[in-house]
């Protein structure tokens, strides 16, 4: 019996954009399986927040609500932005995002060109921001193929 992706149970173990363009995720559970995909995958790091961090925790709470804070203003900016050129977000690992783009069969480049683009505007627009008195810089790599 076919389920939609919402109410499948794989949905509990996978990001909710995957389940969406998994066939297997669309269906019961059954024995662990792997499904591959062709498309582009964007990580993005901000290099130096380890630092901001240290110093805004020997402030105290206040120090310590303000890293939550500026988290919350770049990955919001940063989300907006994967999502305006097409891209899914399947994680974030402390202060680094991956995010990905589905492949077309019918265009297979048009996934690293939206990955690519966004990147580039990734970089326009948070590279060199400034938290607190601290310009923090990007680290991105990007991976196109098989996800």
């Amino acid at each position: 019996m076919a389920m939609d992706a919402s109410s499948s149970n794989t949905v509990r173990y996978v990001s909710g954009a995957l389940a969406e363009w998994s066939d297997l995720a669309r269906s019961d559970c059954g024995p662990p399986s792997v499904e591959h995909f062709e498309g582009a995958f964007l990580s993005v790091d901000i290099s130096g927040f380890t630092s901001l961090a240290a110093r805004l925790s020997q402030q105290g709470g206040e120090g310590v609500e303000r890293i939550g804070e500026i988290l919350t203003e770049f990955f919001t900016e940063l989300v907006a932005l994967v999502e305006g050129d097409g891209g899914v977000v399947f994680g974030f690992e402390g202060d680094a995002l991956m995010a990905a783009w589905q492949g077309d069969a019918a265009d297979p480049s048009r996934a690293l060109r939206q990955c690519c683009n966004c990147a580039l505007e990734v970089q326009w627009k948070l590279g060199g921001w400034n938290a607190d008195g601290q310009n923090l810089k990007l680290r991105m790599s990007i991976g196109a193929g098989e996800i």
